[in-house]
């Protein structure tokens, strides 16, 4: 999951002239996560949290509550 969140941001980045990036704690939850979308629902994921954050960290706070891991 890790290196293609990175990638994504990047791209994402680029193209929208930002410098944002998730913090890392998030990354726990989303290798948790199922992704019934498979990796188009990892890059909307990425995107519309990077469009929608006004900081320059998506932080877990801001994650969306489907995406966290259940126990």
């Amino acid at each position: 999951i890790e290196p293609l969140v990175d990638h994504f941001t990047k791209k994402i980045n680029e193209k929208n002239g930002f410098q944002k990036r998730f913090q890392r704690a998030i990354l726990r939850h989303l290798e948790g996560y199922s992704w019934p979308g498979n990796i188009r629902e990892l890059e909307n994921m990425v995107e519309s949290h990077l469009i929608r954050s006004e900081s320059d960290i998506v932080t877990v706070e801001q994650l969306d509550s489907k995406y966290f891991v259940r126990t």
